[in-house]
């Protein structure tokens, strides 16, 4: 009994000390092998940076710190230290997580917000304020191409003789902008050409008064822009909606008392 008592302990002891020196093995292994690797310095980053948060701002408020990684693993873009080479104008262009390693092209110029308007390039978004009936009835919408038109009282104008001709109902219509991209409507398009939702029983056209103001968003240069403000100031904006084959000139407009065209307040 004694004997076999001896034997299990002296069996224990045995595979204990094997599993010790295995693991010791194991360990002198990886430490081997780890001092044959080249590591590289990066920066890892530990809270989430949000999106804008510049470079300096980054630094300062301990968003990153600085770790050893195998160079192979390293990207070769990654920003090595907190004194990495960032121009102070430069901000995250999107949010970064933690655990991921910075690299250069997480930092660029910071972009104007625009919401989720897409405004071409070189162009600039204007919104006008036109009656339900100025923006054909509807059925412009985000996508569409429009002409937009004015209508204001003239002060003072002349015949075809060149004589000046007044009075206090003499107003005029011109066209202020041969073609432009509508970005945006406040209000939904009629589903038909009625008006009408899909419910005859009113639908859109239960809530689209023909006095309601619509907000329409247009994609202008900085000319164009310009004689919308001051056409919106002396009078009232109205849009004809264009298709590809629609044809669009400056006449010189039209007045309301003989027949000529008046001052062109609006060349270009």
């Amino acid at each position: 009994m004694n004997r076999r008592l001896g034997l299990t302990a002296l069996a224990v002891v045995l595979a204990l000390i094997g599993t010790v020196a295995v693991f010791a093995y194991a360990k002198s292994a990886d430490r081997r092998a780890v001092d044959g690797i080249e590591a590289a310095s990066v920066l890892i980053v530990d809270e989430t940076i949000p999106l804008g948060t510049s470079w300096n701002d980054v630094v300062e408020g301990g968003f990153v710190s600085e770790e050893k990684l195998p160079v192979r693993a390293t990207p070769s873009t990654a920003l090595r230290d907190l004194d990495a080479d960032v121009p102070d104008g430069e901000v995250a262009t999107a949010e970064i997580k933690p655990g991921q390693v910075v690299v250069r092209a997480m930092f660029g110029e910071r972009a104007p917000a625009t919401g989720k308007l897409a405004i071409p390039a070189r162009m600039q978004a204007i919104t006008i304020k036109v009656p339900a009936n100025a923006e054909v009835a509807g059925f412009v919408r985000n996508g569409s191409e429009v002409a937009v038109y004015a209508t204001f009282k003239v002060e003072e104008a002349q015949d075809a003789d060149g004589k000046a001709i007044a009075g206090d109902d003499a107003f005029a219509s011109k066209l202020l902008l041969p073609r432009v991209s509508v970005l945006a409507v406040s209000q939904a398009p009629p589903s038909n050409v009625s008006g009408t939702g899909d419910d005859e029983s009113g639908g859109l056209a239960g809530s689209r008064a023909v006095d309601a103001e619509v907000l329409v968003t247009l994609s202008v240069d900085q000319a164009a822009a310009e004689r919308i403000l001051l056409a919106q100031e002396i009078g009232k904006l109205y849009l004809t909606l264009l298709t590809n084959s629609s044809v669009t000139k400056d006449s010189g407009g039209r007045i309301n008392l003989g027949n000529f065209a008046p001052t062109p307040l609006f060349r270009k």
